[in-house]
């Protein structure tokens, strides 16, 4: 199956940002990953297994990078050092890349 693209433009510098249109499963995996490697698992013999109670809250963080990265495909057709590129652009300009890179990929599936 061929690959489909999305293309923004964003809203202060006017970069057109070229996104995956969907994810793969591999994809979804690296995503999820960013975020599970974060969560400490308690298990009690005989007992359901729950959350611990020290969860990094950068987590949220983690995922949302990795989304970026597995998403975002290249801007102004640079697909050179893209996640630079966009830690240095405007925060109004990251935050319509990252609505729609979420959009993309969706919430975390548990």
């Amino acid at each position: 199956m061929e690959r489909e693209f999305k293309e923004i433009i964003t809203p202060i510098s006017k970069q057109k940002i070229v996104l995956k249109a969907w994810i793969t499963a591999k994809e979804d995996w690296a995503i999820r990953g960013a975020y599970y490697k974060m969560l400490k698992v308690k298990s009690l013999v005989g007992k359901e297994a729950s959350f611990g109670d020290n969860i990094n809250a950068t987590l949220v963080l983690e995922r949302e990078k990795k989304a970026v990265e597995n998403i975002v495909v290249s801007i102004d057709g640079n697909k050179e050092n893209v996640m630079e590129a966009i830690g240095n652009m405007r925060k109004k300009d990251y935050l319509l890349i990252k609505a729609e890179v979420m959009k993309i990929v969706g919430e975390v599936d548990f």
